[in-house]
């Protein structure tokens, strides 16, 4: 009797669902307890739209005729798009996604091949992010479990559990009003992405008004993911300091990047000078400011002198400019756009170094 080819595969399917659930074979066992797993992704980070690739792969597999590969990710995140490629071209795949959240794939050989072995590529599988959520969030998927199956249709299943998280970034759907041709657009809206400030209910950002301690303390924490190792009081003021920035402030004194006023205040509501910027980002980056030379603004000479040698450190970095005409005012009050530009620089400037630190 012949069968059509896919009636083959249909039989063949059949059979390696049905050798899955018998006892395997003593070779069998053996050649799946020598294969590992790998499962991954060319990126981390995700946002709605999206679409994300995800590799399975076996390494010292032996004999390997066939496999059942499941899969299991977050419904509600992410939707199953389609099967990229498998790990042999004279195969067939057959695919279920009828349960959400859940994948089962499988593979086989067809005609009179033998086993693979070695490393072998078993399948790419794309989703699509869906996620709606407005907020940051971490999104797993699984490969949970492989079967291995020979030419015979001996079947080993093992539990591999192996994960890979995605930080899901929602997209920023704030339009502000007044930030439009501003000389600080571009740098408003890169922290809006990045989320370490947000504008006012009114969806204004107010880039040219000065910024409180507090105010930067919160932006700069978050921006650079600081917390406190404990809850604690350090200031005689601290009762005033706002819920939003307590702890922002109190990792800021933890690492030595902001102090307090010799009085033993902090003074949240006050704004912050040039001068007291430069400090916080010298500290921040821990730049040098032993035998810096002396900036050449017409301005130099009234700088104070605790703030001068931070001043000197992070304008010769590139980090800090004046304010036109060579002018530095370092006891002018710091513009809520400076500020974002600062901490754009202090983010940049780390990650240059980190990349260096690498190679």
């Amino acid at each position: 009797m012949k069968y059509s080819r896919f009636a083959m595969r249909i039989i063949l399917l059949i059979s390696f669902i049905a050798a899955s659930i018998l006892q395997p074979s003593n070779n069998v066992q053996a050649a799946a307890s020598d294969a590992t797993f790998e499962f991954t992704s060319r990126t981390d980070e995700v946002k709605p739209g999206d679409t994300i690739e995800l590799s399975v792969s076996a390494k010292d597999a032996k004999l390997v005729y066939g496999y059942e590969l499941t899969i299991q990710y977050p419904a509600e995140h992410l939707r199953f798009k389609k099967l990229v490629s498998a790990f042999s071209p004279a195969s067939f795949h057959k695919l279920f996604d009828k349960e959400p959240g859940k994948l089962l794939i499988f593979g086989a050989k067809t005609g009179n091949q033998q086993g693979d072995n070695g490393n072998l590529d078993l399948a790419k599988i794309q989703f699509d992010v869906i996620s709606k959520k407005k907020v940051e969030i971490t999104i797993t998927a699984e490969l949970s479990k492989v079967k291995l199956m020979t030419r015979d249709l001996d079947a080993s299943t093992i539990d591999v559990s192996k994960k890979i998280d995605f930080r899901l970034k929602p997209q920023i759907q704030i339009q502000l009003k007044d930030i439009a041709g501003h000389w600080a657009e571009k740098n408003v809206l890169r922290a809006l992405e990045l989320g370490f400030v947000v504008g006012y209910p009114d969806l204004t950002f107010r880039p040219d008004r000065s910024i409180t301690r507090e105010e930067f303390a919160a932006m700069l924490a978050k921006a650079m993911e600081l917390y406190p190792e404990e809850n604690k009081t350090i200031f005689k003021d601290q009762q005033v300091i706002q819920a939003w920035a307590n702890t922002s402030v109190l990792a800021l004194v933890e690492k030595g990047i902001i102090t307090g006023f010799p009085d033993k205040t902090f003074r949240p509501a006050r704004d912050i000078t040039r001068s007291e910027l430069a400090v916080i980002m010298a500290r921040t980056l821990k730049l040098d400011t032993n035998d810096v030379p002396r900036t050449a603004f017409n301005d130099s000479q009234e700088m104070m002198g605790w703030a001068e040698p931070s001043i000197a450190a992070a304008v010769n970095a590139g980090l800090l400019q004046g304010r036109g005409n060579n002018w530095f005012k370092g006891n002018e009050f710091t513009t809520r756009a400076e500020a974002v530009k600062a901490i754009l620089s202090i983010l940049d400037t780390i990650s240059e170094t980190d990349l260096e630190e690498s190679e």
